[in-house]
């Protein structure tokens, strides 16, 4: 990426590498030995005082960069779920099994289907999910609302009798 960005990265400095490795702590719980690309950009983009601010401040270049960014993460996140259906435990939707058993032994007609895991933003479980997440939020503010507007109500008429009966005494 630092080659395709020469006014950002005028010396040539290196970009992301798979095999970049963590710098372990004694006490650290990361199993992983190399660093993501998602963490490796995020660290790049970070604002550091004591250090020169260059890919920050660089306006208009900075947002297509970011782009540019964002889109090789996504990728890899897309080839890291495709090669990887056997642990994400992808043999466990039906929908394949059910093309093939339908009928639709083709292989070209039925091509090779990707599992995108529900946290992958934009998937079809993803929106699913966060489409079940809105409408138990809207039924429990219905409840609320219904609630409170019986509480109001029967208040009201509780002062009503209150102004009724002092009217009357």
């Amino acid at each position: 990426m630092s080659l395709q960005y020469p006014l950002l990265f005028p010396y040539g400095e290196y970009g992301y590498d798979e095999r970049i490795p963590y710098q372990h702590t004694e006490h650290s719980k990361l199993k992983r030995e190399y660093m993501t690309m998602r963490e490796y950009f995020a660290h790049q983009i970070q604002t550091r005082p004591s250090e020169g601010m260059t890919i920050i401040k660089s306006g208009r270049l900075f947002h297509q960069y970011i782009v540019d960014v964002y889109t090789a993460t996504e990728k890899e996140r897309l080839r890291f779920i495709r090669l990887n259906q056997k642990q994400l435990r992808a043999e466990l939707y039906t929908n394949f099994c059910d093309a093939l058993d339908s009928g639709d032994t083709d292989s070209r007609k039925v091509g090779r289907k990707v599992i995108l895991p529900s946290p992958f933003t934009g998937s079809p479980r993803y929106m699913s999910e966060k489409y079940q997440d809105a409408m138990a939020i809207c039924q429990m503010s219905n409840y609320h609302r219904r609630k409170n507007n019986k509480c109001q109500i029967i208040a009201s008429a509780n002062s009503m009798k209150t102004l009724i009966n002092v009217a009357i005494h």
